[in-house]
């Protein structure tokens, strides 16, 4: 998933956790060491560890 994720740095994509009823929507920052950094709308960085993210859209 970490790969895929880096395909769409600088994109706005909204993000389902495993096993967490949440989704994260925001613009990859970037990714690294299976990290994936989300940028929110209000500037805050949300990190997310790429073996957790179930789908992406």
């Amino acid at each position: 998933m970490e790969e895929l994720i880096r395909n769409y740095t600088g994109v706005t994509l909204t993000i389902g956790i495993t096993g967490l009823p949440i989704l994260i929507t925001g613009e990859v920052a970037y990714v690294n060491n299976g990290i994936a950094a989300v940028r929110l709308e209000d500037k805050r960085t949300v990190y997310v560890n790429t073996a957790y993210i179930a789908f992406f859209n």
